[in-house]
C-alpha cells in the first residue's frame, strides 16, 4: 500500500486477490516496509532456480535449503535429544542494503551450484524474470 493524499492505494493486486478476501470489516495491521524491492530480488531468483532444476518439488522445499545454508535457523532440541532446524522468517523489513547484500550473494552462489549457471548469467536473469 502507499499513502496518497488521505488515503491508501494498493501498490500491486490482482483482481483474484481482491476477490479472495472476506466480506465485511477487516483488520489491517500497517509497517513501513524498508525495501520490498529486496522481496521482489530474492524471490524472482527463487522462481527462476526452481523453474531450472528438477530436484526440489515443492519452492518452499528449495526456499529452506537455501535459508540452512546461509544460516537463517536456529537447532532446536526435542525432548528426545534430536536437534531439528527451525527456520527463520525473511525478515526483509529488517534489513539494510549491505545485510540484504550479503545474504543475497550467498543466495547466487548457492543458486549457481543448483542450477549450473553462471553467477552473473544468473544475476542478469533475474533482472529480466
Amino acid at each position: 500500500m502507499k499513502k496518497k493524499g488521505n488515503g491508501l492505494n494498493p501498490l500491486e493486486y490482482s483482481q483474484d486477490d481482491f476477490d479472495a478476501l472476506p466480506g465485511g470489516e477487516l483488520q489491517v495491521t500497517i509497517k513501513k516496509l524498508r525495501n520490498p524491492a529486496f522481496h521482489r530480488k530474492f524471490y524472482k531468483l527463487m522462481r527462476l532456480v526452481y523453474n531450472s532444476q528438477d530436484h526440489y518439488k515443492k519452492i518452499e522445499h528449495l526456499i529452506q535449503f537455501f535459508k540452512r545454508h546461509t544460516g537463517l535457523f536456529v537447532l532446536v532440541e526435542d525432548h528426545l535429544g534430536n536437534k531439528e532446524p527451525v527456520y527463520d522468517s525473511l525478515a526483509f523489513d529488517k534489513l539494510d542494503d549491505i545485510a540484504f547484500g550479503t545474504f543475497y550473494n550467498a543466495c547466487v552462489t548457492l543458486a549457481f551450484q543448483i542450477v549450473g549457471v553462471e553467477e552473473s548469467e544468473l544475476r542478469r536473469q533475474v533482472e529480466f524474470f
